[in-house]
């Protein structure tokens, strides 16, 4: 069932949709099940970077420490996920993840994510794009947010 539920979140997902079936199914058998009550931490901000989670039920809050105060960047419920930055470069977590109720994730290892990628070079195509497309993404909305502030 794990299995299942894993691949049809991960083939759905912006950021694994355009992988081959194969290696989805090869993320999939490595995914393991997550519960988290209201409250709980699902990783800090500074923690290390070793999987990603793709939320199958509630809601959590993505936020980030600054110098003065924690800002929240995002509230992500079913079908999304968290922790894509560290899975790609193994680096600490950017943003601290709380449970706002209680939350069950699918965990994909960055272990068998790396592996994935390495041995198939098409998987690597298909993310990198995906990436570039977020990216691009950004970059037009910090536009959007720059020309907000010059025509105040």
């Amino acid at each position: 069932m794990l299995v299942d539920t894993a691949r049809t979140l991960l083939a759905s997902s912006d950021l694994f949709g355009s992988l081959p079936e194969a290696s989805v199914a090869r993320l999939a058998a490595a995914a393991v099940e997550a519960h988290f009550k209201d409250g709980d931490v699902l990783f800090h901000q500074g923690d290390p970077g070793d999987a990603l989670h793709i939320i199958v039920g509630g809601v959590v809050q993505v936020s980030v420490q600054g110098q003065d105060e924690e800002t929240v960047v995002a509230i992500l419920g079913p079908g999304e996920c968290v922790g894509e930055l560290s899975l790609i470069d193994g680096r600490p977590r950017s943003a601290t993840v709380e449970a706002l109720e209680p939350v069950n994730t699918v965990v994909v290892p960055r272990a068998e994510f790396v592996d994935v990628i390495r041995s198939h070079v098409p998987t690597m195509e298909a993310l990198l794009v995906t990436l570039v497309e977020r990216l691009r993404q950004t970059d037009a909305l910090a536009a959007d947010i720059s020309h907000l502030r010059t025509s105040s």
